[in-house]
């Protein structure tokens, strides 16, 4: 903990001293109880959460040109002590150019429900450039995605490239994903727009070699203080369909917001799984906070109740 305060000590005397915006973003995610190993108040990773594991603390500074991001906490390493997990770093040279390093998330589309929709993806540790040639337009050379030796020779994942236009009937996309060993490469399109306050988008995916179909579908918007998001996906591969939906709808109270949290990631599988989770987020002053209760439902049910806390400033 004294580490962690002399970083961001120094992290506001640097804010200081230079012309540099400074935030950081601290998480603590945990379990009150656990049915399926009988735990109580374990740091237990609940599901539907974005980024770290049980704690995360992200560091970022940045300038007009250039900005980075430090990521600790332990979602990789275990345990309960707080580890590095990664950086990423960005330099723009030119306003039609930005060059970023490290964690990438590439994506034509990406649900905003748990943030794990995504059929053309480019995750992991690299290089990703950020080309804007004309209004509208926008390209992303991905290169080197993967969490191997990836400065050295022969240890690029795939290189991917993304192509998005934005015109007054909505946002087009077009990415071709390619695997370093030529067994996965993928072609996909996609298109997103805003229908009177609702958001939307669909993608589509083909796999060249392995003759892969994946399609999906996400709808977002609120009716005054109810919100709704549902996303769904379909796959047919090796003469295999699937079919996925996720859905989760939020009422918004004010100082609080009950939500409802549902799962299937496949409707086609046998046993059938799915997860129901009701909750609730709220604020404690500078903090937020979700506490909630998840059941897993399926050869056999389970019942976890997760909580969480997380402080931006």
């Amino acid at each position: 903990m004294k580490k962690i305060v002399g970083i961001l000590a120094a992290a506001a005397m640097a804010g200081s001293l230079f012309a540099v915006d400074m935030s950081a973003a601290l998480k603590f995610n945990g379990s009150i109880f656990n049915s399926a190993d009988k735990t109580v108040m374990s740091l237990e990773q609940p599901k539907a959460q974005k980024g770290h594991g049980q704690t995360g603390i992200d560091l970022t500074v940045s300038a007009d040109k250039a900005g980075a991001t430090l990521i600790l906490g332990n979602g990789y390493g275990g345990g309960n002590s707080v580890n590095y997990e990664g950086f990423k770093m960005w330099v723009q040279p030119a306003d039609f150019l930005k060059i970023n390093l490290g964690e990438l998330d590439y994506c034509l589309n990406k649900e905003s429900i748990d943030y794990a929709g995504c059929l053309n993806g480019a995750g992991g540790q690299g290089f990703g450039i950020d080309i804007t040639p004309v209004d509208g337009l926008t390209l992303n050379v991905v290169l080197n995605p993967g969490y191997g030796a990836w400065m050295t020779d022969g240890a690029a994942e795939g290189t991917n490239v993304y192509a998005k236009y934005a015109t007054d009937a909505g946002t087009f996309g077009v990415a071709y994903l390619g695997s370093n060993n030529f067994a996965d490469n993928k072609v996909s399109a996609s298109y997103s727009n805003n229908f009177s306050g609702v958001d939307m988008f669909a993608d589509f995916a083909y796999g060249i070699e392995a003759k892969a179909i994946n399609a999906d579908l996400f709808v977002k918007g609120n009716a005054d203080a109810f919100g709704y998001a549902v996303y769904v996906d379909f796959g047919y591969v090796a003469d295999t369909a699937s079919l996925g939906a996720k859905g989760k709808f939020t009422y918004n109270m004010g100082s609080c917001t009950p939500y409802v949290y549902v799962k299937c990631a496949n409707f086609m599988a046998d046993p059938f799984a799915m997860t129901l989770k009701p909750g609730v987020n709220f604020n404690i002053g500078a903090a937020g906070v979700e506490i909630a209760a998840d059941v897993s439902i399926g050869s056999t049910t389970s019942v976890n109740i997760p909580f969480g806390i997380s402080l931006n400033f």
